[in-house]
């Protein structure tokens, strides 16, 4: 037996902070990537309309650079989104070269399903702590956040 089947069976209690960090980051994911499919969010569309969701009629080179996907992958993405009648794009009447991409109801009803959803499953993520815990695992993964941004920060200096 490795070092590593050690770990993997040490118990969660007495695992180091990042890897308890690294296994609820897991389990959250996997519920609300099952829970997005559930109600017919695709995983390759959910960073494109969330982002259209704060910036409706983006053109598709914005939602590539805002997304950080390549274009030909957004360009995929829109039209299996304008398939599936989340999207259409629209002519900018200011510019004619440009290609304005917009949600249409069924693309704002999607929405309205995936904030229930991940309201839904922030209830179970917190069900068990009181508010004052809330409170208190909120600052100090918030102080967590800052302090690996500021030593990124260091580093590209």
């Amino acid at each position: 037996m490795n070092s590593t089947d050690n770990k993997a069976r040490r118990p969660l209690e007495a695992r180091p902070l990042g890897a308890l960090i690294g296994h609820l980051s897991r389990l959250h994911r996997q519920r609300m990537d099952a829970g997005a499919v559930g109600i017919g969010m695709q995983p390759g569309y959910r960073r494109l309309h969330f982002e259209l969701i704060s910036n409706d009629g983006c053109t598709q080179r914005e939602l590539a650079e805002r997304t950080g996907l390549s274009a030909p992958t957004v360009s995929i993405a829109l039209g299996k989104m304008e398939k599936d009648g989340l999207i259409r794009r629209e002519v900018d009447p200011e510019d004619s070269r440009k290609i304005r991409v917009r949600l249409t109801e069924a693309g704002m009803a999607l929405d309205r399903a995936m904030r229930g959803m991940m309201e839904k499953n922030e209830n179970l993520l917190t069900g068990k702590l009181t508010p004052e815990e809330q409170a208190e695992l909120r600052r100090l993964l918030l102080k967590m956040i800052s302090s690996l941004q500021d030593e990124e920060q260091r580093e590209e200096k």
